[in-house]
């Protein structure tokens, strides 16, 4: 997230995209590290700023662009449990596919799979679906999740038979 940030960055002033991406990644992940919430209003406020940026009014995009970042950026906040189960879900899903796209040249069933991508694409977005479905109930501390907890049992009476 980081990363497109500075690559938006670079590009609204007019700079070369070399440096600013990865400075975006290292001061996003290290505020997001020292502030979690950061980093719901990260996401929903970027996609606020391109889509607010974009809206029709004239003269005024960079208002519209800022409006938008703050509307977006709360409603991330709001969400932030399902923002990071999302997350998760696509990072997830991500590292899966570039392992698939890497094993395609040693596995003939893969290399089958890597030349399809449509198919590899929806593979994904089941696995991104699944994974942000599992982390929901996870996802900072809510409790839940897929795996049902025991309880304990309760204590014995010293008489009672085993």
């Amino acid at each position: 997230m980081g990363w497109l940030a500075g690559l938006a960055g670079a590009g609204v002033l007019g700079l070369p995209g070399g440096l600013f991406p990865l400075l975006g990644a290292i001061v996003l992940g290290g505020a997001s590290l020292l502030l979690p919430a950061l980093f719901p209003f990260a996401v929903g406020g970027l996609v606020g700023a391109f889509l607010g940026g974009h809206l029709p009014v004239p003269g005024q995009g960079p208002v519209a662009g800022a409006v938008a970042l703050f509307l977006l950026g709360g409603l991330g906040l709001l969400a932030a449990r399902l923002v990071a189960a999302a997350w998760a879900g696509l990072a997830g899903a991500a590292v899966i596919g570039l392992a698939l796209l890497a094993g395609a040249r040693h596995w003939q069933p893969l290399a089958a799979l890597a030349a399809r991508p449509v198919v590899l694409a929806g593979l994904l977005l089941v696995v991104a679906i699944a994974g942000a479905a599992y982390q929901a109930g996870t996802a900072w501390g809510g409790g839940g999740g897929g795996v049902a907890r025991k309880k304990a049992n309760p204590p014995r009476e010293a008489g009672a038979a085993a």
